[in-house]
């Protein structure tokens, strides 16, 4: 994804990844999300962040799920 190897996601990352037709505020919104920072890129520890709180979330629906299955 760091396609220029800078150490970051930037937004002009994403738009080269994604294409020239997504739409420039969808890739700011993700860039928004996941910028802890703030300082509007994307670091690999944010990168990794984000993924385990996605993950966290699944497992926690799953765990979910099959306790309403139980009772």
């Amino acid at each position: 994804m760091d396609s220029d190897d800078s150490g970051y996601i930037s937004a002009e990352n994403l738009k080269e990844m994604l294409g020239a037709e997504f739409p420039q505020d969808e890739i700011d919104a993700i860039i928004k999300e996941v910028d802890i920072t703030k300082n509007g890129k994307i670091s690999y520890s944010e990168f990794l962040a984000m993924w385990e709180i996605q993950h966290e979330e699944k497992r926690s629906g799953e765990i979910m799920a099959i306790r309403n299955l139980l009772h």
